[in-house]
């Protein structure tokens, strides 16, 4: 790396390093905003001299190359699902063997070259699911944010403050210029890097852009209308108080969740019930239609098969869901069930990370468990708060139950009867696969997959 260093002149080493300073103040701004842990985040530099043939075969140039060995990079070990801004992804150069796909960002079709990045180019993070990438020039130190290739850009300041910025020339070679050949992302519409990258922190310093809105935290405790008050309530930037922003998070969370009427669900599971059992089944199919092969064949079998246990058990549980729909919903033991079920689910998971530490690189499993400790005492402030809140033990004595019967309450677990339907289905599963042949790969991984969810369930 240190000849690659050596090649590139002193301005673009640092133009570069001001991207891998700008990109860590973002990390950083995620991290106080406890969307990210401090030891998920690795800085530069590191030791990609491994991955420089594989850098080459991409095509990329000096100036890439060194900027992958000092950029930040976030690896949450695990722990989390976590978006990059405006919900794309994270990506670490630092690891596989195939970089020309990162030169495709936007997935063009083979052949369409125009839309594929010079080799002075870079992501700096990935589109996910169809959300926006952030790409860097490293010959005019710039940065675009597209989701895809001909839309228009979703930099929020584009031709605000940028008209004296004169974009600085190349400093590498012309001999991989490629300049005769017309290129989409030549003339994107883009700002100065460290311009971009600053904006983006001060983005979520004022609440403009949220954490999170990919496919991975889209939603829930980080959909924008939710967690954006909780910050403001606690503080946010200046005076936050960041361990009452998560309790309050759990607690507002499952305080929406414990308010949804679960009886719809119930009543449309009646339904659908009821439907099916008026419904006439359709006589099953003995073999394959002339253009139908042997592996789809065999899951219309699977589905049918489904159909047919179904229509076994559904009486029973159609008298079950109506006797249920008849009870009384309390809110408020809801709220606490939800609360206490999530202490069990993070003691559980603490069990889980400790018998998978012998497995783990040490500072990855010391990491886990940190991260694992912190949202299990946050769960326990939580629920210790809201039970307070709605009169301690004096809750418990007004409903006569048990503080041990609130995880009953929200997640029975499996009555007998349906313990024996369990026992019954997957035995009836194992029979069928009997007659099911190896080529129908498919069908038999549903029926396997089907099978072990019942079993675990006897």
């Amino acid at each position: 790396m240190e000849a690659i260093k050596a090649s590139l002149s002193q301005n673009m080493v640092r133009r570069l390093h001001e991207v891998a300073d700008g990109l860590l103040k973002v990390y950083q701004t995620l991290v106080r905003m406890q969307y990210l842990e401090d030891s998920w985040i690795d800085e530069g530099l590191h030791d990609v001299d491994a991955l420089i043939p594989a850098y080459r075969r991409a095509g990329f140039t000096n100036s890439i190359i060194y900027l992958y060995s000092i950029l930040p990079y976030v690896n949450d070990h695990g722990n989390s699902g976590i978006d990059m801004v405006f919900g794309g992804t994270f990506i670490d150069f630092r690891y596989g063997e195939d970089f020309e796909g990162v030169r495709n960002p936007m997935y063009a079709n083979e052949g369409e070259d125009e839309d594929f990045l010079r080799p002075w180019m870079t992501t700096l993070s990935g589109i996910g699911n169809d959300r926006p990438a952030m790409i860097y020039d490293a010959r005019r130190h710039v940065i675009g944010i597209f989701r895809l290739v001909d839309s228009g850009s979703w930099d929020l300041n584009i031709g605000v403050d940028d008209d004296d910025w004169e974009y600085p020339s190349d400093e590498e070679g012309s001999d991989d210029d490629e300049l005769d050949q017309y290129n989409n992302w030549d003339e994107m519409d883009s700002r100065p890097a460290p311009a971009v990258l600053r904006d983006i922190a001060l983005w979520y310093e004022n609440l403009t852009v949220l954490p999170g809105g990919g496919e991975l935290s889209g939603g829930g405790v980080w959909e924008p209308t939710f967690v954006k008050p909780l910050y403001i309530k606690h503080g946010w930037p200046h005076d936050f108080k960041a361990m009452d922003f998560l309790v309050d998070q759990v607690k507002s969370w499952e305080a929406q969740r414990a308010s949804d009427d679960p009886k719809k669900g119930l009543l449309a599971k009646i339904t659908r019930w009821r439907r099916l059992l008026q419904m006439k089944p359709p006589p099953p199919k003995d073999s394959p239609a002339p253009d139908e092969s042997v592996a789809d064949f065999w899951v219309c079998r699977w589905m049918e098969f489904r159909n047919e246990q179904a229509r076994i058990d559904i009486p029973a549980m159609l008298q079950e869901a109506e006797r249920a729909y008849e009870i009384p919903v309390d809110p408020q033991v809801r709220l606490l069930g939800h609360l206490r079920r999530g202490i069990h689910r993070w003691e559980k998971h603490l069990t889980g990370v400790g018998n998978a530490m012998r497995n783990d690189k040490p500072d990855s499993a010391q990491i886990r468990r940190a991260y694992t400790e912190k949202y299990l005492e946050v769960q326990k402030r939580a629920y210790e708060e809201c039970k307070a809140e709605l009169g301690g033990d004096a809750f418990f004595a007004e409903r006569n139950m048990a503080e041990a019967d609130l995880v009953e309450a929200v997640a029975p677990s499996p009555k007998p009867a349906e313990q024996e339907r369990s026992r019954r289905y997957a035995g009836a599963i194992r029979e069928w696969l009997v007659q099911v042949p190896e080529e129908a790969k498919l069908a038999r991984e549903l029926a396997e997959d089907m099978m072990v969810h019942h079993e675990a369930r006897r």
